[in-house]
């Protein structure tokens, strides 16, 4: 495995895309359908995140002993319970992304850090050995015993 940095990102920027695809196929989202009883495809990811709290909300609250109004069992995301929902989460959302926007920022310091210390570290190595051994750019001289 390469230790360039650019393959890094790039490794990171595949896997990335790679998630935004899966989520595409996400049987959550897949699991609502549009039907003429239901708005149009979700479209945005604060839809998507409200939808799936509000799913796990309804199916958790009777294990809490909590009943859920019956006009709000169903998501409807043009309802100020949905819109509300949709909002928090985009808010939800952009500070996650803050923070791992961070986090990556940390990690790209410390890689190059690292980086430089690797690099540092072979240079004295290098020093300190009395006789390497040649490279094939190094010129080959005949051996003198003596």
């Amino acid at each position: 495995m390469s230790n360039d940095p650019h393959n890094f990102y790039a490794r990171l920027a595949s896997g990335i895309e790679a998630e935004e695809r899966r989520l595409h196929k996400d049987p959550m989202i897949l699991k609502h359908p549009p039907t003429a009883a239901t708005p149009a495809p979700l479209t945005s990811p604060e839809e998507i995140m409200a939808r799936r709290f509000h799913d796990a909300y309804e199916k958790l609250a009777p294990s809490f002993g909590y009943n859920t109004r019956q006009e709000t069992r169903e998501f409807d995301p043009d309802s100020p319970n949905g819109r509300l929902m949709m909002a928090v989460c985009a808010e939800v959302m952009d500070e996650l992304d803050a923070e791992r926007l961070a986090a990556l920022q940390l990690l790209n310091e410390g890689w190059r850090a690292s980086a430089r210390l690797i690099k540092a570290t072979s240079k004295v190595a290098r020093m300190m050995v009395p006789n390497p051994q040649p490279t094939l750019n190094d010129e080959i001289k005949p051996y003198d015993p003596g």
